[in-house]
């Protein structure tokens, strides 16, 4: 009943979702981390981060009309759109997805850790309390068959306070595998480490979450991805670097394509390292790094073949790369002065 005394009647749905969405569509969202990320470097512009990074020093200028025309630089990289998406922030209505995702990935590799096959730290959600290195804690329990088998061990930090009525929880503190020398950032989703036939098989691991039709293949598309296999070698290059002593070698990526509509089952894939890849990005690295420390626009390394092209009109800093304005385009109003025309 309503405060007013007449009965109210409820509706059959309350559209949360397009609530919750419109909120997150609402809520101010900041950039990634600097520095060059694996998972965008293959489509980065070295002249555009040249130009982006200019304009972060200029962050520190006396005189507050730079700063503010810095800023204003920064922010149209950022709210830069292609293909409906901004490259620096997470689309909200991709956020749900995201978040199921997340929680496939740490399911993942608790039940890996249980086996003893992810090398790494390892975090009790209850405490906070951290692991050294090495694999999960596990303890022997007698199975339902009454044979040893390992088992999560409580946490010693806070008496066992990471056991739920199921099992006990530990989360995988993801490794970061970048290189600061390169100004690289980013985390692996795991370093996996399995014996097989006296030896052992040791990958970086990518583990990635996919609707079902990506998962049986009905758009075409091989498994695994081309741009994953990129991303991934060079977390490979990168672990190399960063745990020499026990990833010193390695040289191959190990995929668990996971189907969000049946999470149980998975597809996975051993495969080696793409080493032209790697050092392809090493190449577009040192192209940016240089021209940063000789303040030398790297004009030859431009992601565009020429001003003319869709993507260099659309870039917010394509005045600053090419020194003029894109020649108007009949095709695309926006950029045609009809004013111009002789009628």
């Amino acid at each position: 009943m309503s405060s007013n005394g007449t009965t109210l009647t409820l509706p059959t749905s309350l559209r949360l979702n397009k609530e919750v969405i419109a909120h997150l569509n609402a809520l101010q969202k900041g950039p990634r981390s600097r520095g060059f990320h694996p998972s965008g470097l293959p489509k980065l512009c070295a002249m555009k981060y040249y130009l982006y990074e200019q304009a972060i020093r200029d962050f520190a200028h006396p005189e507050p009309a730079r700063i503010q025309e810095a800023m204003r630089r920064v922010r149209a990289i950022l709210d830069t759109v292609h293909d409906g998406v901004s490259p620096n922030r997470l689309p909200s209505r991709l956020e749900p997805d995201f978040h199921v995702g997340d929680a496939i990935h740490e399911f993942v590799q608790w039940s890996l850790g249980l086996r003893g096959y992810l090398w790494g730290r390892w975090m009790c959600p209850h405490c906070r309390a951290v692991t050294g290195w090495g694999t999960m804690p596990r303890v022997n329990v007698s199975d339902i068959g009454g044979n040893q088998i390992a088992a999560a061990a409580p946490c010693n930090n806070c008496r066992g306070r990471n056991r739920s009525h199921k099992t006990i929880h530990w989360r995988y503190v993801e490794p970061w595998a970048g290189d600061k020398e390169w100004d690289q950032e980013g985390h692996t989703d795991g370093l996996f480490i399995k014996p097989y036939k006296g030896a052992h098989v040791k990958a970086v691991l990518e583990i990635k979450s996919i609707n079902e039709n990506g998962y049986l293949g009905k758009y075409g598309d091989p498994l695994p991805k081309p741009e994953h296999i990129v991303q991934a070698s060079q977390y490979v290059w990168a672990a190399r670097t960063v745990y020499p002593e026990l990833f010193g070698d390695l040289e191959h990526i190990y995929f668990i394509y996971v189907n969000k509509n049946a999470v149980r089952d998975w597809k996975e894939f051993l495969v080696p390292a793409d080493r032209a890849v790697m050092a392809e990005m090493q190449e577009k690295m040192t192209t940016v790094t240089t021209a940063l420390a000789t303040s030398q626009p790297p004009e030859h390394a431009r992601a565009c073949s020429s001003i003319e092209t869709k993507q260099a009109r659309t870039c917010p800093m394509v005045e600053e790369c090419y020194g003029q304005k894109p020649p108007a385009n009949f095709f695309d109003p926006a950029s045609f002065d009809f004013e111009d025309l002789p009628l």
